[in-house]
């Protein structure tokens, strides 16, 4: 790469990268990349960049009022960025890798939702589609909306009490690019009122473009509605609590195969939340 003014370098490292990324992981480089122009301009020889620098830009990002998971996404997207300067024989030394990440666990917005609430909430769901969007996070712990988009009805074998997700967050990786999740009672129940009432020839369980901010805002009227407290990180916390849950009745390694999950340390802080709280 012969590109060293920051501006170019930025552009080039994210051009080859479009080749194995998804988009919506270019848009996060793009938007890192976007606060390293902001702070040190478009024309900024990446040479001249110092550890000092690096510890600046860090505590810019901070004085500026981001989140700790914003910054500390940010500075991985930076770190990365001239880790392969450094493969390109550009730069030396990486003038950003010695700088200690902020952590990104909340333990506040971290909630176990429990059956009471989770039944509560589904009563005052409108309709079928929305009852299978709530349940499938709470209780087949599926990534919304990620994973819903794939979902086609020949995903549910019906025979084998199996269904087959999609995984767009792990498919870039052989042999996870979907799974199997159990056909748990309470699933298999909604996908068959959803079956019986699907379009004619309609493959997708769910044909209408989701989108996370309009589920969100779907999901908050339904809560709401339901007379419960509207928790934070709606649809992840669904989906944590369902792997606390799973946790204490099913060996590990089981329970990271149907979720499709590494053991995370927010993970963990879920399920030692819902130990914590299980005398209350």
């Amino acid at each position: 790469m012969k590109y060293t003014d920051l501006e170019s370098f930025l552009n080039a490292y994210i051009e080859i990268q479009k080749a194995c990324c998804k988009l919506s992981t270019i848009k996060n480089m793009r938007a890192a990349a976007n606060l390293l122009l902001a702070f040190f301009g478009n024309k900024k020889d990446i040479s001249e960049i110092t550890l000092i620098d690096g510890e600046n830009f860090a505590q810019h990002l901070k004085s500026k009022g981001y989140a700790p998971a914003t910054i500390s996404r940010a500075m991985q997207r930076t770190i990365a960025f001239f880790k392969f300067a450094q493969k390109s024989k550009v730069l030396v030394d990486n003038p950003f890798s010695g700088i200690k990440l902020m952590k990104q666990t909340y333990p506040a917005r971290i909630q176990f939702i429990d059956q009471a609430t989770f039944l509560k909430v589904l009563d005052h769901c409108p309709n079928t589609q929305w009852k299978l969007i709530v349940s499938l996070a709470r209780v087949s712990g599926l990534r919304i909306p990620s994973e819903l988009v794939g979902l086609t009805w020949e995903c549910i074998h019906w025979d084998k009490n199996t269904m087959t997700v999609p995984s767009p967050k792990t498919e870039h990786i052989k042999g996870r690019e979907f799974r199997e999740v159990p056909l748990f009672p309470e699933i298999k129940s909604l996908l068959h009122d959803a079956f019986k009432n699907a379009p004619k020839n309609e493959k997708k369980i769910f044909p209408t473009v989701l989108t996370l901010a309009n589920l969100k805002r779907g999901l908050t009227r339904i809560i709401e509605n339901a007379g419960v407290p509207v928790w934070e990180n709606l649809f992840h916390n669904l989906r944590a609590s369902r792997a606390s849950e799973l946790f204490k009745d099913y060996p590990l390694n089981i329970v990271k195969s149907w979720l499709g999950i590494d053991l995370n340390q927010r993970i963990i802080s879920m399920f030692n939340l819902n130990q914590n709280n299980g005398d209350k």
